[in-house]
């Protein structure tokens, strides 16, 4: 199936002035598995705020997260240096092309990894808490996949994330699974590594105690919609903000 004339105007007026990067990406199809590149390795400079003993501690890092896919399975990680945050969603696709976690790892600062395993054919999610709960349903997300598949999604109908729309689903963490609703801001500039790039902004949030848990992904034009700045402000009031210095997509 091919873009509609007015989808492919408006993929060319995002794209159009951005300067020449170190972006390897070839011209994003829209259907099926093709949606998604093969392998990507995006590389970013992060910033953390968190509390240590009371006090608030800033730390600057660096951030890479890479992607490898076989048109079956996918493989998704990402590490944060110096801040010791890393994450690991590992799956497949599903019938209708969304992904489907199986497995998703997760180190926060000062804490050991946790994990929650995906049986979709028998509908059970297993935490390490030995804790075994009925699994979503097909669609949900944990929190390093979904910046994928919103990514496959925007690859397949950018015209579908419209200003103002709201996009509802479920996401995976290593302790629970909470509805979470990304609404679609108005398309804006970021400032990268790679000069200031067009993106689309999807931004959600949620009370979480005593605070407001948000995550913000800014999908990027010239990234095939991969994440070119990722904010997530945690439950417990910690910050890490990343904005894309490097990408090389294939």
């Amino acid at each position: 199936m091919h873009r509609s004339i007015p989808a492919r105007l408006a993929a060319l007026v995002l794209i159009a002035g951005l300067p020449a990067a170190t972006i390897a990406a070839s011209a994003p199809p829209t259907t099926g598995a093709d949606a998604l590149p093969a392998s990507a390795r995006l590389e970013y400079a992060t910033t953390a705020t968190m509390q240590w003993m009371g006090l608030p501690l800033t730390l600057r890092g660096h951030t890479v997260m890479t992607w490898k896919f076989d048109g079956t399975h996918y493989d998704a990680q990402l590490r944060i240096d110096r801040i010791g945050f890393t994450q690991h969603s590992e799956g497949r696709l599903q019938t209708d092309g969304a992904l489907a976690p199986e497995r998703y790892t997760e180190k926060r600062p000062f804490h050991h990894p946790d994990a929650v395993m995906l049986d979709w054919a028998r509908g059970q999610a297993r935490f390490d808490s030995a804790t075994t709960r009925p699994a979503p349903k097909p669609g949900a997300q944990d929190r390093l996949s979904v910046q994928f598949e919103f990514a496959r999604r925007m690859e397949r109908n950018a015209q579908a994330f419209r200003p103002g729309g709201q996009n509802p689903i479920r996401l995976i963490g290593t302790h629970d699974v909470d509805d979470w609703t990304f609404t679609v801001g108005p398309a804006e500039p970021v400032d990268t590594g790679l000069g200031p790039m067009p993106t689309v902004h999807l931004s959600a949030r949620r009370p979480a105690g005593r605070v407001e848990e948000t995550m913000d992904i800014w999908l990027g034009a010239k990234t095939r919609w991969l994440p070119v700045r990722i904010r997530i402000v945690d439950r417990n009031g910690s910050v890490i903000d990343s904005v894309l210095q490097t990408a090389s997509i294939h």
